[in-house]
């Protein structure tokens, strides 16, 4: 059935899913800069060094990941009419950038317990997909709710790691 936009339901939710997925990957490259510029910029001592790991990929990461989310919530409404909906198409986001990052460290000599990795980019993705469905209502500070919940389950997902990898 054709909708109000003049695209049927199927290929809305296509187009959605597909925005997700490719967002996510386009969202690494971003990260990647935004976290390479704050790290050379900031001269601080080891325990600001430990949070800023834990912080910046977290602060950057989320956002960029529903970036495409967003857009198409805001410009596509009816396109994310469920919670589920954006649930599902912020996993989606939170897959595809979980993948591509997993294959950059893995590239770079990390191994298998990356896949835990993509199983927290989903999850908190998930988390932020789910305030996309309430921009796409024009509930702004649900969105940022949600978001920055997103934002702070990948941050102590950091932190926990961080501090393994530094005391073991």
């Amino acid at each position: 059935m054709v909708g109000r936009t003049g695209v049927d339901s199927g290929t809305a939710k296509f187009i959605t899913r597909a925005v997700a997925v490719l967002g996510g990957m386009a969202a690494i490259v971003i990260a990647l800069i935004l976290q390479l510029v704050a790290a050379t910029g900031a001269r601080v001592g080891l325990s600001a060094t430990y949070l800023l790991l834990a912080v910046t990929p977290a602060a950057t990461e989320e956002p960029l990941k529903q970036l495409g989310v967003l857009i198409v919530a805001l410009k596509q409404p009816r396109w994310i009419r469920t919670k589920r909906d954006g649930l599902a198409v912020g996993a989606l986001a939170g897959l595809s950038f979980g993948v591509a990052e997993s294959l950059f460290y893995v590239i770079g000599g990390a191994g298998v317990e990356r896949i835990l990795s993509i199983c927290m980019h989903i999850g908190a993705s998930a988390v932020g997909g789910l305030g996309m469905f309430y921009a796409s209502k024009r509930k702004y500070m649900s969105m940022l709710g949600w978001l920055g919940l997103a934002v702070v389950i990948h941050f102590l997902w950091n932190y926990i790691a961080i501090t393994i990898a530094f005391v073991l």
